[in-house]
């Protein structure tokens, strides 16, 4: 059933006329001059808005990218019509920059965006939006290299990052009209644009560009790098109306123009900026996304005259990992956003329990990636739902971003009852998938990571002690949690961490918890059982403004005492705590990452790997005696299957047949590495 208040943004009649000529072979894939071209118009246009100028801004008469280190070398896209990916990774390498040098691959792009389109049919910066927002990529070059020629691209690479925001640019208002990309340029890096090419507007003495025919199609995509006011109208084959210019990288080899760089007119007749992808982040930041929006931004709806409109989608939760953040597009500045998660949801979105929310207002036009305000707990299985209003200034329609299913352009969109809805008044929700021909609106949610396995024990410490006079000391086993830094709103599980020991031959003789280590005890009080056969506590890690861990990050420290000679074991296990309904039970932890390490066992960290930063290979033990010195060999052992390796400098032995993989990972399955143990004996 379709519903007669839904407005869409009009066809781009550029991007209907190019669908035709794909369908009569007509495409237009090189210049005269044989350099291949590729860029091609969206199936929408951003809706119009004048965008407010900052009156106290103030930009130089030149800028310059590369003059800051912020440009990535010029590529060359020869023969194929993929300037639009060279562009796009143009922007998103630059925006990287100069902290963070990359050479993102732009065939994995051209072969895996997903749309109809071969490689030789163009494409533009949707194709690129959805790829990237999706976590298709970007790929590493050297993993999926770019050969100027049509092959696929290997199955077993993962993306170098994870895309969270793309700013899209307003069309401009006229031709001076450029603060806008300024200040793009300046706070992000280059920007990737479309125009027209035609070789008879082109000078090659000046390597200046100026197209003054009238009109909105667009044949190639270029990227921005930095501005000059002053660069002389004189310098153009056919006079534009004032001074004025871009500098432009291009995709056609450094053989070409000026070392592949060239100017076009501020009044160039088809030149439309498009996009600036501008936050790329680790692949860690977020465990789990949650989407069904693959093909992204390419139509959009509104409620006729509505300047407000809510949007959501529903899902099942595949892991206990927490919900962090949600994503979306803002097509207007200024726009009053307030988020929402509903738990426990029968069918419609706002059935179930109301969990978290956010409001907030956006001046930014495009994708972006909103955290809330602390992580919220959904156990797995849970159906749940992020609905999402949208309220624009007035006088403008509010728009929800969609995908919209195009024969020849995007025929595999696809869509389910009950996805994605729509909704005038967050009462009468609409279902999508009763309106053909769009697919699902563009919302996603991210989790951040969680460890699943309940419980992490390891292998039984066995070691001789030594029944010793009272004034001698004994060994200390220490329980640590490691603070790291890691982004505001970092959340952790609780944990039950247990000691067990020969209470035969061991006595724990004392336990302590640094004052300035900040326990939140989430079960009760801590347990530390000293006097049985284990010491135990239930804790979780978290930081005040005024409490910082000590140095060591010293937890509880366990000191055990042998009460006879003889040979001792010691297990150690952490358990992650939980609910009566199983739900992991989390805590915020500001700026906090945790690391469990037993120094008997080497260090330990959650994501199952031993860190060897306190493990050698065939380590021997200290022993002091008497005034002499001598070396014991340690009798300490682990097992274990791959750990991750760290450089400590030379081991003292080496067991047969090592084997270390590329990757730096170490398969200790079929052969014991000894812990480096420290014995220190007094004897008076």
């Amino acid at each position: 059933m379709s519903d007669p208040k839904f407005t869409a943004l009009p066809k781009n009649k550029d991007f209907l006329d190019y669908l035709e000529s794909i369908k009569q072979g007509n495409v237009l894939s090189s210049t005269e001059s044989k350099h291949s071209l590729g860029s091609v118009p969206p199936v929408v246009e951003l809706p119009k808005y004048q965008v407010k100028q900052d009156q106290n801004a103030e930009f130089p008469s030149y800028y310059d990218l590369r003059s800051e280190g912020r440009v990535t070398p010029v590529k060359n896209q020869n023969p194929l019509g993929t300037c639009w990916a060279f562009a796009t990774f143009g922007s998103l390498e630059s925006n990287l920059l100069p902290n963070e040098f990359t050479d993102l691959s732009e065939n994995n792009l051209i072969n895996n965006h997903g749309f109809d389109w071969t490689v030789d049919q163009g494409g533009n910066h949707v194709l690129s939006s959805a790829y990237l927002t999706r976590w298709s990529g970007p790929m590493d070059e050297k993993d999926d290299p770019y050969a100027g020629q049509v092959h696929p691209s290997p199955s077993d690479i993962y993306p170098i990052k994870h895309i969270q925001e793309i700013r899209l640019l307003p069309a401009r208002q006229n031709y001076t009209d450029n603060d806008y990309i300024k200040n793009v340029l300046v706070n992000y890096g280059a920007i990737h644009a479309s125009m027209l090419w035609d070789d008879n507007y082109y000078d090659e003495n000046s390597n200046a560009y100026y197209y003054n025919i009238a009109g909105t199609g667009t044949n190639h995509a270029v990227t921005i790098i930095g501005w000059d006011n002053n660069f002389s109208s004189s310098y153009f084959s056919i006079t534009p109306p004032g001074d004025g210019a871009f500098i432009i990288e291009n995709s056609w080899g450094t053989d070409w123009g000026s070392n592949g760089y060239f100017y076009i007119s501020y009044y160039d007749e088809r030149f439309v900026p498009r996009a600036a992808y501008t936050i790329a982040e680790s692949t860690n930041n977020y465990k789990d996304i949650y989407q069904y929006d693959q093909f992204g931004f390419i139509n959009s709806l509104g409620y006729t005259d509505s300047r407000s409109i809510w949007m959501a989608n529903m899902f099942t939760a595949i892991s206990d990992n927490p919900l962090t953040a949600v994503s979306f597009y803002t097509l207007y500045p200024s726009t009053e956003c307030t988020i929402e998660v509903y738990t426990n949801c029968q069918d419609l979105p706002a059935s179930g329990q109301l969990a978290a929310t956010k409001s907030f207002t956006s001046n930014m036009i495009g994708y972006q990636t909103v955290k809330l305000d602390s992580p919220l707990a959904i156990a797995n299985g849970t159906k749940f739902s992020i609905v999402v209003n949208l309220t624009v200034p007035a006088g403008y329609t509010s728009y929800a971003a969609v995908e919209e299913k195009i024969e020849g352009f995007s025929s595999n969109v696809t869509i389910n009852p009950g996805e994605s809805f729509l909704s005038s008044d967050k009462v009468s929700w609409f279902d999508l998938s009763q309106q053909p021909p769009y697919g699902n609106v563009c919302l996603k949610a991210f989790t951040e990571y969680i460890p699943t396995a309940a419980i992490v024990s390891f292998e039984p410490l066995t070691k001789i002690v030594t029944k010793l006079p009272t004034s001698e000391y004994s060994d200390n086993f220490i329980i640590k949690v490691i603070i790291k830094s890691l982004p505001s709103g970092q959340n952790v599980l609780g944990f039950h961490d247990t000691v067990s020991f020969d209470a035969n031959l061991l006595q724990a003789v004392g336990c302590e918890i640094p004052s300035d280590c900040l326990l939140n005890p989430i079960i009760g009080e801590p347990i530390i059982d000293i006097n049985n056969l284990s010491g135990t506590i239930d804790f979780n890690l978290a930081r005040s403004d005024t409490a910082y861990p000590s140095s060591d990050g010293v937890v509880f420290n366990i000191t055990l005492k042998a009460k006879d000679n003889g040979t001792a074991s010691l297990s150690h296990s952490i358990a992650d705590l939980r609910d009566d309904q199983g739900n992991p039970i989390l805590v915020s932890a500001e700026n906090c990452s945790i690391d469990i390490i037993s120094s008997f066992i080497g260090d330990f960290n959650y994501d199952g790997k031993i860190d060897f930063e306190d493990l050698l290979l065939f380590a021997k033990a200290w022993n002091h005696k008497t005034g002499d010195i001598g070396w014991e060999n340690a009798t300490a052992g682990l097992y274990g299957t791959p750990y991750k390796e760290k450089d400590i400098g030379p081991a003292t032995g080496t067991p047969p047949d090592l084997n270390v993989t590329p990757d730096n990972i170490v398969d200790l399955k079929d052969y014991l590495v000894f812990v480096e143990m420290w014995k220190w004996i007094w004897r008076s």
